[in-house]
């Protein structure tokens, strides 16, 4: 591109007064023509593409978004899980003291307790 562009545009002009390499209005503007063209396609690959190859994902999202009832399934077997650990009585009256401090939940599921 960098050199077959510029022997291209050397061509331009010749036989005419003004010499080679001097571009007139008609060259011009196949020129322009040309760059618009590519950056316009330039666009919408650099858009389009990354959408395409990321489709399922990004379809996958916003079916979450509309209706997640898969996480709200989980989270109802996690909190059943949490509640039979609870009332297990494993935890003893100190138990009843912490399931109502903030995060409880999370934190015994992450271990830290």
């Amino acid at each position: 591109m960098i050199i077959v562009w510029p022997c291209l545009s050397l061509l331009a002009g010749c036989g005419t007064p003004t010499g080679c390499g001097v571009f007139n209005k008609g060259y011009f503007n196949l020129w322009v023509a040309i760059a618009l063209i590519w950056g316009t396609v330039a666009t919408v690959v650099i858009i389009c593409l990354p959408v395409y190859e990321s489709w399922s994902e990004i379809s996958n999202t916003l079916t979450g978004l509309i209706s997640n009832d898969d996480v709200h399934l989980r989270m109802d077997i996690i909190d059943s899980k949490l509640d039979s650990l609870l009332k297990a009585g494993n935890l003893g009256e100190s138990g009843n003291k912490l399931s109502k401090t903030p995060g409880y939940r999370a934190k015994l599921l992450a271990g830290k307790l």
